[in-house]
């Protein structure tokens, strides 16, 4: 069974490609899914080790700061061009619920990897908001509105799965062991929820002749050295700290879900779409990651 994981993740992707048509209706059910990944992770945490450690300053820097900075280079060079956007959009997207999932599976410190989960989704909240106003030229109510939008959308997945564990951990530890001891299941639930994502965007693509092919394989490509490029400088900056797998699951791995969300709502299709790559990029490289992983700990075992 341990060596099936690092299946799961194409299987999903796989699946959602020829699903697509039943799979972009059940979208609805992606924040409940994400809910119990993140209970389930956070159960399993000892919440009163959850501490800001300078590696997670760097990495929230980088997810802040870095998305404007290439937007404006970007858009000051071709303004025409859509990837300026694209690039903003993926790289202040927070990381993903289930990066504990994975990072965990890889062998990376499950405090740090749930610490920055509570960070980045904060530092998205924060700036999102902001960004799609300098984009779109907005007023400061429609910013406003965003900033309400959004933080209903996050905080009932995101911040309502750790005030439970925390009352359950201090007034009902039995219960919370209970949940933790189902941790095993996150990955295959994660994998639903990959489904139900890409299937959607690509159940968007092909009902729309608008899309050039050509455009949509230059994202594609962009979107793989973006995912690549995010992976190797976590790993490099968590290098120094000592948490190399860590860091790089922080930076890298996404919540592509909500992005899309995001892109839909705020932005064009377009953009959904080359979030949509970006699920695949940054799935094919981790399942590529666990299967070595599985391939040492067999070894070992042996």
């Amino acid at each position: 069974m341990k060596h099936i994981r690092s299946l799961i993740l194409p299987i999903a992707i796989v699946v959602a490609l020829l699903l697509h048509n039943v799979l972009h209706t059940l979208m609805v059910v992606v924040p409940y899914l994400i809910f119990v990944i993140l209970l389930i992770n956070f159960a399993a945490t000892n919440t009163k080790q959850l501490h800001v450690h300078r590696l997670h300053i760097i990495l929230a820097l980088i997810q802040a700061l870095a998305p404007i900075l290439i937007y404006v280079i970007i858009h000051f060079i071709c303004p025409a061009t859509p990837l300026a956007t694209q690039l903003m959009m993926a790289i202040i997207t927070p990381v993903a619920s289930s990066v504990v999932v994975v990072a965990n599976i890889l062998g990376a410190n499950r405090q740090i990897t749930t610490t920055y989960t509570i960070i980045s989704n904060v530092v998205t909240l924060i700036c999102v908001p902001i960004y799609i106003t300098y984009i779109n030229h907005a007023t400061a109510w429609d910013a406003l509105h965003s900033v309400a939008l959004i933080f209903m959308r996050t905080f009932p997945t995101i911040g309502v799965p750790l005030i439970i564990v925390i009352t359950l951990q201090h007034f009902l530890p039995k219960v919370n062991n209970t949940i933790a001891n189902l941790k095993n299941c996150t990955l295959h639930i994660w994998a639903i929820c990959l489904c139900i994502v890409i299937g959607t965007t690509f159940h968007n693509l092909i009902t729309n002749e608008q899309h050039n092919i050509l455009n949509i394989l230059c994202y594609a490509a962009v979107a793989l050295v973006l995912t690549c490029l995010q992976f190797y400088i976590g790993r490099k900056i968590g290098s120094r700290y000592g948490h190399t797998i860590a860091a790089g699951q922080l930076l890298g791995q996404k919540n592509t879900g909500l992005g899309i969300w995001i892109a839909n709502t705020y932005l064009t299709p377009i953009d959904a779409l080359f979030l949509a790559f970006y699920a695949i990029w940054q799935n094919v490289i981790n399942s590529i990651q666990i299967y070595k992983q599985e391939n040492i700990v067999n070894n070992n075992a042996k």
